[in-house]
């Protein structure tokens, strides 16, 4: 599955209600802060995987399904990779 798409698909749906975001977005610098802000806050870090030697995984599908369908909290890695998935599929970059 195309990352791009299934990411887009979840935004709608998941991404941006789990963050707290409720507005439409919009490409502005404050919509930006204020995702920056939010992401972290709603989704907590957790790093059991790298300290029982599992391997991360960086693919937007398993941090997607880890961090918002499971509610885990994920690696500084992990968070990164959903939320520049995120902010590509809303056209930042």
């Amino acid at each position: 599955m195309d990352a791009r798409l299934s990411c887009q698909t979840s935004i709608s749906g998941h991404i941006l209600p789990v963050s707290g975001y409720s507005d439409a977005p919009t490409l502005t610098l404050e919509t930006l802060q204020v995702l920056h802000w939010l992401h972290p806050a709603a989704i907590t870090f957790e790093n059991l995987d790298p300290l029982m030697k599992r391997p991360v995984r960086l693919h937007v599908d398993i941090a997607y399904d880890q961090l918002v369908a499971q509610r885990r909290g994920g690696y500084c890695y992990e968070q990164n990779t959903l939320f520049a998935a995120i902010l590509r599929s809303l056209g930042y970059a």
